[in-house]
């Protein structure tokens, strides 16, 4: 409540204002804060009996002299709630600091209340980024009736369907001073208490460098429109605040509370599939990998297994006669399989496509123009890509640990 800490800037202050010397005493009698740091420690008498009388005292000269570790002045008490936490006095002749003890004391408890204010304030924020940080990561299913009670405590509602975003952050990847972390943070959590999707507000919590969010679905819906326009205006702010890039990925609606973990899993996992894919920027949708996402879960094993079974000399072939027909492939699938389209994407004629989905069927064993075959066959490229991703980002990191 009143400690050396806060006594110390209570006296810094009052004393570059008023050009007098300043102690606080606390509720023993004892300087805690002092213009004069010898003083600290000291036992001051008259502060003693100001505290037991709950009553201004000013001293003489005279009968300062009469007094141990006392100088001419006036004491006034600290009173906080009712009760006398301390005292605090001014030096100097009595009838010229009688005039602004009284004054002194009165900030010193405008002051304590104010940083009692901020460490409530700090002890709330940290509860709840506890209790977001267990709805998030799915700590909240283990004991759901202890959960919702933590959550009615802050006064938040998930009695109605919400959508889930996580945001990929890349100031803050690659932050490695914690200093500038922590201040980035704060600057973001400022510019996030003014966003809104879709007029609702946003709720939320940093896990480790990525940003979950919640934000009501309402009783209207929420057109693709409208939705695109405010999270591009949401990435746009956040990418102002760290001056870096910012991918954001948008899951579904989640009607029940228990379904935001999956969601924020999901919507997390599609940020580490888009960044294999090298995208690093922008505003995707879960919905759009959601193949991607469940291969993903394969182990590393099986997916090197059902490649290589897939696409046989596609995987093993010569360089480049594999990538001119992978990429054929690719492109093959990018247009829906429509043989016009994917020719002229690849500027060739009908008749030459058709001769490289005739190798890809002799190197795979598949046919592109069978749907099965086509099916496995735009699996396995999923898988390869994933991958490719995967062996990049774990290449980079190894650059990253070396340099």
């Amino acid at each position: 409540m009143l400690n050396s800490s806060i006594a110390q800037s209570i006296v810094d202050i009052t004393m570059s204002v008023l050009h007098v010397n300043v102690n606080i005493m606390d509720a023993n009698g004892t300087v805690i804060a002092a213009g004069d740091k010898s003083r600290i420690g000291t036992f001051h008498c008259a502060a003693a009996e100001v505290i037991a009388t709950g009553q201004k005292k000013a001293v003489s000269a005279q009968e300062a002299a009469t007094m141990d570790n006392v100088e001419p002045g006036a004491t006034y008490p600290i009173v906080y709630k009712g009760n006398v936490i301390g005292a605090l006095g001014m030096t100097g002749a009595p009838e010229y600091v009688d005039k602004f003890v009284e004054l002194g004391a009165l900030y010193a408890l405008l002051f304590i209340e104010q940083e009692n204010m901020k460490q409530r304030v700090f002890q709330e924020q940290r509860v709840r980024e506890s209790v977001l940080l267990d709805l998030f990561t799915g700590r909240c299913l283990e004991d759901a009736d202890f959960f919702l009670q933590r959550l009615a405590g802050l006064h938040y509602q998930l009695d109605r369907p919400h959508r889930v975003i996580a945001v990929r952050l890349n100031a803050l990847e690659n932050q490695a001073d914690m200093i500038r972390c922590q201040q980035m943070k704060d600057q973001l959590t400022d510019v996030l208490s003014d966003c809104r999707i879709c007029g609702a507000a946003l709720t939320g919590c940093f896990i480790q460098s990525r940003l979950a969010l919640l934000v009501p679905a309402g009783h209207k819906a929420c057109s693709p429109e409208a939705l695109d326009e405010s999270v591009q205006e949401l990435h746009n702010r956040l990418q102002a605040v760290t001056g870096d890039q910012v991918l954001i990925a948008i899951d579904g609606v989640c009607v029940s509370w228990k379904d935001i973990p999956a969601a924020f899993a999901q919507a997390k996992g599609t940020l580490d599939i888009v960044c294999r894919y090298n995208q690093k920027e922008g505003v995707v949708y879960s919905a759009d990998y959601l193949t991607e996402y469940t291969l993903l879960h394969i182990s590393e094993e099986e997916r090197q297994r059902f490649i290589q079974a897939a696409l046989g000399k596609l995987y093993t072939g010569k360089p480049k006669q594999r990538e001119m027909l992978l990429n054929t492939l690719r492109t093959y699938f990018q247009h829906d399989r429509n043989v016009q389209k994917t020719a002229e994407a690849l500027f060739i004629h009908r008749n030459t496509l058709n001769m490289r989905l005739n190798k890809i069927q002799e190197w795979s064993g598949l046919s592109p123009l069978k749907f099965q075959d086509a099916f496995n066959l735009r699996m396995a490229l999923i898988l390869m890509d994933l991958e490719g991703g995967a062996a990049q980002a774990r290449e980079e990191n190894v650059n990253h640990e070396i340099y």
